[in-house]
């Protein structure tokens, strides 16, 4: 197999005639909603909260982090309040505190959340139509994507450039002709639909970076497999035959022939002891795309043989991991490194009102998360 290696093939430019052109309806069926009902038996538990009501994009799209109080809002199966105050306190939505609360705008929305995360088992680890926040999760207080309440969800979500990218540039990469959804087919009449956000919000399970893998495919076949973390894991090159296997044996029974285009990329997780494999997302076949230990001028030189001809081989596929910590700065600078200070947490900084109300948003989460630790201990 080739040895992890970031060189290009010469003289391969990355541009439109090369590059499969990306359509509006490519990037659509990359969106969650779109491919997760036909692979309902293949992903991990789920749950999708649409439309998303413009209130709430508006949130997210506001400047500054400002959470809600998720106790005024939390009610019960028979409307009343559930509140960690004493019994003669009474946090009634004229109090100050509930006037600034953002979730007043969505209440509903609000409610679903807390039901779905209750639903989901307690944690969840929150996406939209294609991005997870997977650039904030430094902000949490464990460093992960893993969501108690509301309010985790709302900070991972308003910290995200990914987020931000989703809402407002999805559609950025797509062919400059493709003005009708259709490639630039004027022959054609389909009108583009306005985009209807969802709120994913998977069950949340202590996923090992180390066996997260990234897929492309071009014309129906599996060129490429990378791994995702950008760490090094002296086991992984010894796992190469296995994983290979696995994940080209999944491709060909549930992927191949079923995923609406032909060129599309999608991430995999196949924990210990390697025998099963779980889909995690589709993205486009588009330079928007992470390439990872691959090049997009080497995937895009990748020759393939036509259907008649192809036998599917693990032996032919190109299966990349880190072999030694050395590489680690060869390939790519820290993940997610351009987003570690969201774009509010910096602007907070530049006031001291800012840093005031922040230092009081942390100190909550703080006080919340050992909390939700100490209860999980008596259980």
């Amino acid at each position: 197999m080739p040895s992890s290696s970031n060189s290009s093939v010469a003289n391969i430019p990355t541009d439109d005639e090369l590059f499969p052109a990306v359509t509006h309806q490519n990037i659509t069926n990359c969106s969650f909603s779109s491919w997760s009902k036909a692979y309902k038996s293949l992903i991990p538990k789920t749950k999708v909260i649409r439309p998303l009501p413009q209130a709430f994009i508006d949130y997210l799209l506001q400047d500054g982090i400002v959470l809600p109080e998720d106790e005024y809002l939390t009610q019960n199966s028979t409307g009343g309040h559930i509140s960690d105050y004493d019994d003669d306190e009474d946090p009634s939505p004229s109090d100050e505190a509930s006037s600034s609360n953002p979730t007043e705008a969505f209440i509903e929305l609000h409610q679903e959340i807390i039901d779905t995360i209750r639903d989901l088992g307690g944690s969840v680890m929150p996406k939209l139509n294609w991005s997870a926040p997977r650039d904030a999760a430094w902000i949490s207080t464990g460093n992960t994507l893993r969501c108690n309440t509301p309010s985790d969800i709302y900070l991972l979500l308003k910290s995200s450039a990914y987020i931000t990218h989703d809402l407002t540039e999805a559609f950025d990469c797509c062919n400059s002709n493709d003005i009708d959804g259709n490639g630039g087919d004027k022959g054609k009449s389909t009108v583009i639909q306005p985009v209807e956000y969802e709120l994913v919000l998977r069950k949340w399970v202590n996923v090992n970076p180390s066996v997260e893998f990234r897929c492309f495919v071009k014309d129906r076949q599996l060129i490429g497999i990378s791994q995702r973390d950008m760490s090094f894991y002296d086991f992984l090159p010894s796992l190469e035959s296995i994983l290979t296997k696995e994940i080209l044996a999944f491709f060909e029974t549930n992927l191949k022939n079923t995923f609406v285009d032909p060129d599309f990329v999608f991430d995999v997780y196949v924990p210990s002891p390697h025998n099963r494999v779980w889909l995690i997302d589709i993205n486009p076949f588009s330079l928007k795309t992470d390439s990872l230990l691959f090049s997009w001028d080497e995937l895009l030189a990748s020759e393939t043989a036509p259907d008649f001809e192809y036998k599917p081989d693990e032996n032919l596929i190109d299966f990349r991991v880190l072999e030694s910590e050395d590489k680690i700065n060869s390939f790519s600078t820290a993940q997610h490194s351009e987003n570690k200070v969201p774009k509010d947490v910096f602007d907070a900084g530049l006031t001291s009102e800012g840093i005031a109300d922040l230092a009081r948003q942390w100190k909550k989460m703080l006080a919340k998360q050992m909390e939700d630790d100490s209860s999980s201990d008596e259980e």
